[in-house]
């Protein structure tokens, strides 16, 4: 019987997931919470741990890695789709 991987959850439409550490983590940045996405609007603390803001959610503090999900950038260029994705 072979065992699967564990997939990672599916992020919002146009988005790729990455484990960051909390000193990574970006304004803009989406975070799951129950299949519910919510961006992060403001943040405060330092590079062992954060304080995550949110519109429509209380606030979180995170001391660990974190699954977040970005925005994934293309530019058209003559027809072209041309993607970047930030560094992780």
């Amino acid at each position: 019987m072979s065992q699967q991987a564990e997939r990672p959850p599916r992020g919002p439409l146009g988005t790729q997931g990455y484990v960051v550490s909390p000193g990574q983590i970006k304004i803009g940045d989406m975070v799951g919470f129950d299949g519910v996405f919510f961006e992060i609007t403001d943040m405060a603390g330092g590079t062992a741990h954060k304080a995550l803001h949110f519109r429509d959610r209380e606030p979180i503090t995170v001391s660990g890695p974190l699954l977040v999900f970005r925005k994934i950038e293309y530019t058209p260029v003559l027809g072209e789709m041309v993607y970047s994705r930030p560094s992780a």
